[in-house]
C-alpha cells in the first residue's frame, strides 16, 4: 500500500498538495516502523530511508527524535558508508605526478568491517619503495641484524612520514594495530580478505610510475611478510650458501610471491583500520541528539 501511495503522489509531479502528501506518506511510514520495530536494525534503517525523503525531515521531531536516539543508528550508519567494497576517500598524497597543484585525496577501499571498525586498502599503488634498505646479504654464520616488519624501513616510513598525509582529525580515527597506524596487508589477510586473484590487481598513479613502479600488467606490491632463505654459490657446497631476507610481493595478475627486501621500484599499498567510535559519524548524531533537546 505505500509504495502505491508514494507512486500516486510522486507522478502528480509538483502540485504543492501531492509533494505535502508525499511528505506526510514518508512521514507516517516512518513512524510506523519505529513503533513496531521490535529493535530491528533493518526496520530502523527502513525509517531512516524514509525520513531522509522528506527535505525538512529534521522538524518531525517526534520520530526523528526517537530514531536518533536509537542506539542501533549508529551502526546502522556505519555500516552503510563502509561497507565491504565501497569506496571511502582520507588524506591527501601525491599522485598525479603534478606537484604544483598540490596533493591528491587518496581513494581506499573497504575489505573488511567488524566491530564498529572498517579496514581501508588504498585503492591504487601510491609509490615505489624498498622494503628495507639493507637485506643482509652474507655467509652462513656471520653476524648480521635480522630484518622484521617492525624494523623495517618501509614501516618506518609508512608511520613517521606517510601518516601526515592524514590530518589530525583523521588522525583521530586511524585505530593503531600491533603492525602499525599503518601497514600493509600479510599474506594470511590477503587470502582472507581478498581471496580472488583478479581482486587484487591494481595499477600506479602517475607519481608511483614515476618513482618506478611499471604499470604494464598491474603493479607488483608489498605484502608484510618477511622470509629468512638460503641461496648456494656453487652447486649444493653448503659451505658456500648465502643469506638474505625477502618480503611477500602480490604480483601484477594478483598472484603472491616474494622478492629481496632491498628491490626498490615495488609498489606500497598501505592499510589502515578506522574506528568510527571517535569519528565525524559519531559527532554528528550528538549534534543532531543536541538540536531535538
Amino acid at each position: 500500500m505505500f509504495e502505491i501511495a508514494s507512486k500516486a503522489y510522486k507522478d502528480l509531479g509538483n502540485y504543492k498538495d501531492s509533494r505535502e502528501q508525499l511528505k506526510e506518506t514518508y512521514y507516517q511510514y516512518a513512524s510506523f516502523l519505529i513503533n513496531n520495530s521490535g529493535g530491528n536494525k533493518k526496520t530502523y534503517e527502513e525509517a531512516f530511508d524514509m525520513l531522509l525523503q522528506i527535505e525538512d525531515y529534521q522538524s518531525y521531531k517526534d520520530v526523528y527524535s526517537k530514531l536518533i536516539n536509537v542506539p542501533e543508528l549508529l551502526d546502522i550508519l556505519w555500516n552503510r558508508s563502509f561497507k565491504v567494497g565501497n569506496e571511502f576517500l582520507i588524506g591527501t598524497f601525491e599522485q598525479d605526478n603534478n606537484t604544483t597543484n598540490g596533493t591528491e585525496p587518496i581513494e581506499w577501499i573497504v575489505i573488511a568491517n567488524s566491530n564498529g571498525k572498517a579496514l581501508l586498502l588504498s585503492k591504487y599503488v601510491l609509490i615505489g619503495k624498498e622494503f628495507n634498505d639493507d637485506a643482509y646479504y652474507g655467509e652462513a654464520g656471520s653476524e648480521h641484524n635480522s630484518v622484521t616488519w617492525e624494523k623495517s624501513t618501509l614501516y618506518t616510513w609508512l608511520n613517521k612520514e606517510f601518516i601526515k598525509s592524514f590530518t589530525k582529525t583523521e588522525q583521530s580515527i586511524l585505530k593503531k594495530s600491533n603492525n602499525g597506524t599503518v601497514f600493509l596487508l600479510s599474506e594470511a589477510e590477503l587470502k582472507q580478505y581478498l581471496p580472488n586473484e583478479k581482486d587484487r590487481v591494481c595499477q600506479p598513479t602517475k607519481y608511483a610510475i614515476q618513482r618506478g613502479v611499471n604499470p604494464k600488467d598491474g603493479a607488483w606490491w608489498w605484502l608484510r611478510d618477511v622470509y629468512f632463505r638460503y641461496y648456494y654459490k656453487n652447486g649444493n657446497e653448503i659451505s658456500s650458501r648465502y643469506r638474505c631476507y625477502e618480503s611477500g610481493l602480490v604480483y601484477g595478475s594478483g598472484e603472491i610471491s616474494e622478492s629481496s627486501v632491498t628491490i626498490e621500484d615495488y609498489g606500497v599499498r598501505p592499510a589502515v583500520w578506522i574506528d568510527y567510535s571517535n569519528g565525524p559519524i559519531a559527532d554528528w548524531l550528538q549534534r543532531e541528539k543536541g538540536k531535538i533537546q
